[in-house]
């Protein structure tokens, strides 16, 4: 190695040093993130056996799981299965 490729090296290193700044901890997200998309239900979105192999079947799909599966009453945030 040389001088020149070893100073780079140590450049290198004590700007990557630098850098590394702490990590802040970051606070618990507030309220509830409703996600919604335009679509039509056909009568084949509802049966799993019958979906084709598109996206918006399952997300109905999940959409009915999550809404059958999660607690509610108590705490609507609660994660699912």
């Amino acid at each position: 190695m040389g001088k020149h490729h070893r100073l780079t090296v140590a450049f290198v290193f004590v700007l990557a040093l630098i850098s590394v700044g702490e990590a802040g901890a970051q606070g618990s997200p507030e309220g509830q993130l409703t996600i919604a998309f335009d679509a039509s239900i056909a009568p084949t979105f509802l049966d799993p056996a019958e979906t084709s192999g598109i996206a918006t079947p399952f997300a109905f799909l999940y959409a009915m799981h999550d809404a059958l599966i999660k607690p509610l009453p108590g705490n609507n945030m609660a994660p699912c299965l």
